[in-house]
């Protein structure tokens, strides 16, 4: 269990923050799987939303919208 365990917690995960450029964009690599995206607006509103990462060898876009995601 414990070997299960690091292996969810330190290997399979992903944690990435960052910054958005000029044009409100971030590119993070993640591994497929259902993540949790949470982003923080410049007016310090938080909206988060979850997405299905598919397996793929193709980068996949997410857009977050304050008005479609459930706001926090």
């Amino acid at each position: 269990g414990s070997v299960l365990d690091g292996l969810f917690n330190n290997v399979w995960s992903s944690d990435e923050a960052g910054l958005t450029d000029e044009r409100g964009n971030m590119q993070a690599r993640v591994f497929a799987g259902w993540h949790t995206i949470t982003a923080t607006l410049p007016d310090g509103t938080v909206i988060q939303t979850e997405a299905y990462i598919p397996k793929s060898d193709q980068a996949k876009l997410i857009v977050l919208q304050a008005t479609a995601a459930e706001q926090k």
